[in-house]
């Protein structure tokens, strides 16, 4: 029974979370943070010298967004086709530049959770760990996922999740949502099997990497000025071989964020 592998009958999903995470943790056992935006936030955060909180429509509330080791953003319907001339940016932070206080982590996306379908009363703020360590990130991981190699592949350990589900009413309801996916009977994305983790205050402008559409790369502003100005940031950049196949026209804006994404995993894979 899983009752004999704790103390309490019952647990809710945040003190599972603190089970299954370890005493301390080390930086480099963390996954880097992606915040993924547009040129134009993008070039006020180089010269505000950090990404402002800004107004969520989610939470009411001025926040920051990154996702946990993948850059799986999701574009608003309504703003999709001004993507095909304003490609996707995203800035990835090595765990150290981001270690100061988180505001939250949620195991998905908290603007896609209405999709999931789970049954009313488990609102995402069951499944959010408020004011997290980065230890806790391992703590989400390790109970979900097993491992982060697991996690970035999507491959949910289900077995785990099984095997807790009677202390922990909310893996009920979880388990559900996962089932429903891998049927294809849900709306949901890579979004559903990644983290996201919020920022209630301005993050300091430290990134590792930067990674641009090479549409963007060929600006002298990129390509000679900001790496001149910040030799320690590597800018990496996508699209070259598909923009010259589509004779130097801009892509469609699905292109761009596949394409994105790709490059992005092709860098953090190294890490892991």
């Amino acid at each position: 029974m899983a009752t004999e592998n704790f103390a309490e009958p019952i647990l809710s999903f945040r003190e599972l979370i603190d089970r299954f995470s370890p005493d301390s943790v080390n930086p480099d056992e963390i996954l880097s943070f992606c915040h993924t935006t547009r040129e134009g936030y993008a070039t006020d955060i180089i010269t505000k010298n950090y990404a402002k909180a800004m107004p969520c429509k989610v939470y009411l509330e001025d926040l920051v967004y990154f996702f946990y080791g993948k850059a799986n953003y999701v574009i608003d319907k309504d703003e999709m086709a001004s993507y095909t001339d304003d490609p996707p940016v995203c800035f990835i932070f090595n765990p150290n530049a981001v270690k100061e206080q988180m505001k939250r982590i949620l195991p998905f996306d908290s603007g896609g959770y209405p999709r999931y379908e789970v049954k009313t009363g488990y609102t995402k703020d069951r499944y959010t760990y408020e004011l997290p360590q980065l230890k806790h990130i391992l703590g989400y991981i390790k109970l979900i996922y097993k491992t982060h190699e697991r996690y970035m592949r999507g491959d949910v350990d289900m077995e785990n999740l099984l095997l807790f589900k009677d202390v922990c009413i909310e893996l009920e309801e979880m388990i559900k949502m996962y089932e429903k996916a891998a049927k294809g009977d849900l709306k949901a994305g890579k979004q559903l099997y990644t983290f996201e983790v919020q920022y209630g205050s301005n993050v300091a402008f430290e990134p590792s990497h930067i990674v641009i559409p090479y549409l963007y790369y060929t600006k002298p502003y990129w390509s000679k000025h900001f790496n001149a100005r910040f030799p320690n940031i590597l800018l990496e950049h996508y699209g070259e071989v598909e923009q010259f196949e589509n004779y130097g026209q801009p892509l469609e804006n699905f292109e761009y964020h596949s394409l994105m994404r790709k490059k992005v995993s092709e860098i953090l894979n190294k890490t892991v």
